[in-house]
């Protein structure tokens, strides 16, 4: 084993685990503590809990709002279209992979067997399903890009940032498609299994001799490591902020305490 290799698979990847893991709810939780010091909505509210919650959903995975600014336009213009077509083909992808992998590498490519289907045919639909799902994700990453480069709105909004992090991203979906239509450099569902098994039970194996798996997992955990501190928490600040502004209560009035300087809402229903 090389020092690259030992770097990703033995500290890197730990340290990835505990920043992800520990970031994202601190993150959360340092939101969830922020006082909101007027009442935020958008009209017309939902009048109970079950509609906030139809409402979230439909703005978390339908991406309400994008829709209903293509809807309300009179002029068709293609600006918010072609941002929600590419938004909405990226997530979807990317939500497909993450679930595709947890799914797939805990059961060996055998979930589909809940289906009624033999454990050979299970692995095809999983290996079919991933590699369509990751040809989508790059695909969308590279139209998401381009709309960055050669949209002069997007173009003036963006920051290098925002750049790195879709290369990131596209970095991390290429060199998997390519394990996955490589002979050479694909690694079956066992030995990524066992790898995380090792790490998970602090008895870490060494990678896979794959430096294109090595350098797909370095960039992984860079992203994790990231993460907690990126525009991409937007991904967990949806649910939180959709939810904080489908539940105006008109009723509640904000008391702020002058002693241990903490504003409170009060009332309500």
């Amino acid at each position: 084993m090389d020092w690259f290799s030992f770097l990703v698979g033995n500290v890197l990847s730990y340290l990835a685990i505990v920043v992800f893991f520990v970031g994202v709810p601190l993150q959360v939780y340092r939101w969830m503590k922020a006082p909101v010091v007027y009442p935020l909505t958008d009209f017309p509210a939902p009048k109970t809990a079950e509609g906030a919650f139809i409402k979230v959903l439909l703005d978390s995975f339908l991406f309400r709002p994008i829709l209903l600014k293509i809807y309300n336009s009179t002029v068709y213009s293609g600006k918010w279209t072609d941002l929600w077509i590419g938004g909405w083909v990226f997530h979807v992808s990317l939500a497909l992979i993450i679930i595709g992998h947890i799914v797939g590498i805990g059961t060996l490519g055998h979930q589909f067997t809940i289906l009624g289907v033999s454990p050979e045919t299970s692995l095809h639909m999983s290996e079919l399903l991933g590699t369509v799902s990751g040809i989508f994700l790059s695909l969308s990453l590279i139209y998401l890009l381009l709309r960055r480069f050669f949209n002069p709105i997007v173009r003036v909004m963006s920051d290098g940032i925002d750049y790195l992090i879709v290369l990131l991203i596209l970095g991390i979906s290429c060199m998997g498609n390519f394990m996955r239509f490589s002979s050479t450099y694909g690694v079956e569902y066992d030995v990524a299994q066992r790898w995380i098994m090792g790490l998970f039970t602090l008895h870490p194996v060494a990678l896979p001799d794959n430096p294109i798996f090595t350098w797909h997992l370095f960039l992984v955990e860079i992203l994790l490591i990231y993460f907690p501190f990126s525009k991409l928490m937007h991904s967990c600040g949806i649910f939180f902020a959709r939810w904080m502004i489908t539940n105006y209560d008109p009723k509640k009035v904000m008391v702020f305490d002058w002693r241990s300087k903490v504003c409170e809402w009060t009332g309500g229903k």
